[in-house]
């Protein structure tokens, strides 16, 4: 910062933290197929304990079209309908304790 008598002086840093959000893709294995999709989409995962899993799908728009939540143990395998929806591209959203992690898939 410089004064207007032509002194300046550094601004201590600012600390804001951890900002980031835990990408949880990285920590349990996941699959989502068929991509493209048609009447319906299977997620698939592996973990190594149990947790409790919350799948939204959004469309381009940010509007949610599907939610379901439940909890999981080891492998899992969850059928999201999609008969109901337009064609065109959506996301699929995972949200865990750990973290969240995003997929994009289309609909044909």
């Amino acid at each position: 910062v410089t004064h207007p008598s032509g002194c300046f002086k550094f601004s201590d840093p600012i600390n804001y933290g951890n900002t980031s959000i835990k990408d949880i893709g990285k920590l349990m294995q996941f699959s989502l197929y068929p991509n493209p999709a048609k009447n319906y989409i299977i997620l698939e995962g592996l973990h190594f304990y149990s947790g409790h899993l919350t799948v939204r799908v959004k469309d381009m728009m940010g509007r949610e079209v599907y939610t379901s939540e439940f909890d999981y143990s080891g492998k899992f395998e969850k059928i999201i309908e999609t008969s109901g929806l337009q064609r065109g591209m959506y996301f699929v959203e995972l949200n865990e304790n750990s973290g969240k992690a995003v997929y994009r898939i289309v609909l044909d």
